[in-house]
């Protein structure tokens, strides 16, 4: 249905010419045609006489009602009415109007109004026509928003057409090249670049392949400002593409000035490069330097070897005169505080290099205190020194630390104390923290004092403080600066407190970690690790291997001591293979430090060739690391020189065998769990070797057991960590002997003797520590 009007009703009857309704019809299609709102107002009150479908206006309606929604004409608002302005200026007018739509959204509108006269050249109506301009107004707001964004960017920016002739740049790019836009402007971007970049021909090529196939390049680029200063840039170069076509109009360019980033991490780059050279020439000094000590250990022990096991042959001589002996008891207390003193600056050395390990385990208290007792209790007697030990009742019967750090420490400092108090008397008082759960070890002495002013250095290594007057022994001032280390590396902490011929009081905090153990978990004290003296073993075949001759002369003699002359002897590690493979001796007591084959390559060859009887290492290095080597070459277990032949020779039973263990192989006597271990941890171990027990037999009861290959490496690689910590070395040594065999087996089968023999140290095991009623 049409609306629109040109004229009124009145007026269309009183035209009676048929040429004036054609022209009517004619208008009003071609006004109805229009894809914009076209309408007539009346001038006098603004009334809508004629309005196309796409205005939506009703006709006979008011404009300021039907656009904008207001109850009275456009003057009396913000709005500028374009009707009062051609009404005054008899002019056409274009003016932009937010208009409200009925659905309530607003639209950016440019409104054209034009007058139409009457005779007397009043304006009578207006033609008004509006263009929708919301889209191109947003359009342009955008535009300019990322106009002032590339204006802004910190980044230069670069436009090219396709030919690549910039066609725009950013304040930035003028600000870091120095060249404004009208000097660079139909110019390559290759203007920029620097006499000294030496980049190949393809360089480019691949750039220019890259962004007209569309894809974006990124790269760097060593280019030069207009004052010939060169900067390297960070480039990202794209194609720009037309958005309804898709094809490629232009190229854009956002480029960074990295020139100082990369100087830093030239920089850095020779930083890092000279720490690694530094790094590596300590790595290399230090390696030099435990070798050293190693070696310094070994020079040095292997004569002490000697100097103390002929000494201690020679308090064994009966008819020896008193003062002889006591020259004797003196150079072995001599050659014991030179051991100390080397232990000492190895312990340090060890510390200085974050190499002293620790090694905690559960153990009961009095341990601790025990042997602390009987270390110096006949010491303070011959001194006529008091000397008495207190624990807190309130202290855990069971700690868990590493109990040999915690004694070195105690030791030294009671060292002191006994070397600088001549009178009155010295205590060892063990506190507990409940709140923290520290143990408090104070030691304290009625001695001779420290100044206040050495108070501050007491703890500094090779610092000897005199205490009081400066009477006493000298040192090397070891002593106190390790056990500073050894508090900080155990967890706790050392401090003193000291009045000049007053005495000194040392307290060392620990913790305890009582939490670990639970309740009702107590380390059996009762088993002890000496064994009494016997002659059981004399029956057996023992192999003594020594390239020194006065050791190895040393050794004979402290065996016919003891009434033992069957020996087998042996100068180097090749003798000791085929002496040991044609002998079968019981016992190899095997040096370490030998020509032509040392130890450890010895105790792996025998190892090879089926040797299963024990091994003890002897070795003048003390360190742990070289400890390690011997026991994974194979070794029982192992000594360090000099070696106390008083305990070594009431070790030596546990080494033999108890009864046989199959197919010629050994089971020994040290298959005992040790005391330090909870029973919760013991019976868990068990009730473990019984599973594992069964599945070892039923894979040894196949005839293919390749099945089972994984399970069975798995088991006794499982064994061969954990044995140590219950303190059965003769399963760690048999284990760590088949381990290798067994990842290097082609055919379990062919291992299966092995195997077996395992089996029947595993059940030994088990009849050796039965589980407890109950349980298991």
């Amino acid at each position: 249905m049409w609306r629109c009007k040109i004229s009124t009703q009145e007026e269309l009857k009183k035209d009676k010419s048929s040429g004036s309704s054609d022209r009517e019809a004619f208008l009003t299609s071609i006004i109805e045609a229009l894809n914009h709102p076209f309408y007539v107002i009346d001038t006098a009150d603004y009334r809508v006489l004629t309005a196309n479908s796409f205005s939506r206006l009703k006709v006979g309606s008011y404009c300021y009602k039907e656009r904008h929604g207001f109850d009275s004409p456009c003057h009396l608002h913000d709005i500028e009415c374009p009707v009062d302005i051609v009404k005054k200026t008899k002019k056409p007018v274009t003016l932009e109007h937010t208009h409200r739509k009925k659905d309530g959204s607003l639209r950016h509108e440019q409104v054209h109004t034009y007058p139409i006269l009457d005779d007397q050249g009043n304006v009578a109506r207006l033609i008004v026509y509006i263009l929708d301009v919301t889209e191109q107004k947003e359009f342009f707001a955008e535009a300019n928003r990322l106009a002032n964004v590339v204006r802004q960017a910190t980044d230069s920016i670069v436009i090219t057409d396709v030919d690549g002739c910039i066609t725009y740049v950013n304040p930035a790019f003028e600000k870091l090249t120095g060249y404004t836009f009208a000097e660079v402007k139909g110019e390559n971007p290759r203007i920029l670049r620097s006499d000294k970049a030496n980049y190949p021909e393809e360089y480019y090529k691949e750039l220019w392949q890259a962004i007209t196939t569309g894809k974006t390049w990124k790269g760097e680029f060593l280019n030069k400002k207009k004052n010939g200063e060169n900067f390297i840039e960070e480039a990202s170069i794209f194609p720009v593409r037309d958005q309804r076509s898709g094809e490629i109009t232009a190229f854009g360019a956002v480029k960074k000035d990295i020139t100082l980033e990369r100087e830093l991490e030239q920089k850095l780059l020779t930083s890092y490069r000279e720490v690694v050279s530094l790094k590596e020439k300590a790595e290399s000094a230090n390696r030099l330097k435990s070798q050293f000590l190693a070696n310094m250990s070994h020079d040095i022990r292997t004569p002490l070897h000697g100097v103390l096991g002929y000494a201690d042959l020679l308090l064994k001589q009966a008819g020896l005169p008193g003062s002889s002996r006591e020259y004797v008891d003196k150079i072995i207390k001599s050659g014991e505080g030179l051991l100390k003193l080397l232990n000492d600056i190895l312990d340090f050395s060890k510390i200085e290099a974050g190499q002293l390990d620790i090694f905690p385990q559960t153990f009961p208290l009095k341990e601790i205190t025990g042997h602390i007792k009987t270390l110096f209790e006949l010491q303070f007697q011959q001194k006529k020194l008091a000397f008495e030990i207190k624990i807190d009742s309130r202290a855990p019967l069971n700690i868990h630390n590493d109990k040999w750090r915690i004694q070195q420490v105690l030791v030294n400092l009671l060292a002191n104390a006994l070397k600088f108090t001549d009178t009155g008397k010295i205590s060892l008082v063990v506190d507990y923290s409940r709140e923290d759960d520290f143990l408090l070890f104070r030691v304290k002495d009625s001695g001779a004092g420290i100044e206040p002013e050495d108070l501050h250095r007491v703890f500094n290594p090779f610092s000897q403080v005199q205490p009081g007057s400066g009477a006493g022994e000298k040192g090397a001032g070891l002593g106190l600066a390790i056990c500073k280390n050894l508090s900080s590396l155990l967890g706790g902490s050392i401090e003193v407190k000291s009045e000049p011929n007053e005495g000194s009081e040392f307290t060392v905090a620990i913790p305890a970690d009582s939490g670990r153990i639970e309740a009702g978990e107590s380390p059996d004290v009762s088993e002890k690790n000496e064994v009494p003296m016997d002659d059981s073993w004399k029956d057996k075949k023992i192999l003594l291997v020594e390239d020194n001759e006065v050791n190895l002369e040393l050794m004979c003699d402290q065996f016919r001591a003891t009434g033992f002359d069957s020996l087998l002897l042996a100068r180097n590690g090749r003798e000791a293979v085929d002496i040991a493979l044609e002998h079968s001796p019981d016992l190899i007591l095997m040096d370490i430090q030998m020509p032509v084959m040392n130890g450890r390559e010895a105790i792996e060859e025998l190892r090879k060739k089926g040797y299963k009887r024990p091994i003890i290492a002897l070795t003048a290095y003390s360190m742990r690391e070289e400890i390690e080597k011997c026991l994974s070459a194979g070794a029982t277990t192992y000594m360090t020189k000099p070696i106390n032949f008083n305990d070594f020779f009431n070790q030596i039973p546990k080494l033999f065998t108890l009864k046989a263990a199959g197919s010629g192989s050994i089971k020994m006597s040290a298959n005992k769990i040790t005391g330090s271990v909870s029973p919760r941890v013991r019976e868990i171990f068990i009730k473990d070797v019984k599973e594992k027990v069964a599945t070892m037999e039923a894979a040894l009861a196949k005839e293919d057991m390749e099945a089972d290959a994984d399970v069975l490496k798995r088991i006794v690689h499982t064994f061969k960590g954990n044995a140590r910590y219950l303190g059965l070395m003769n399963l760690e040594s048999v284990a760590i002997d088949l381990d290798p065999l067994l990842k290097a087996a082609d055919s379990m089968t062919r291992l299966r003797d092995e195997l077996q023999d395992f089996v029947v140290l595993l059940k030994d095991i088990l009849e050796v520590n039965p589980a407890e009623q109950g349980t298991g």
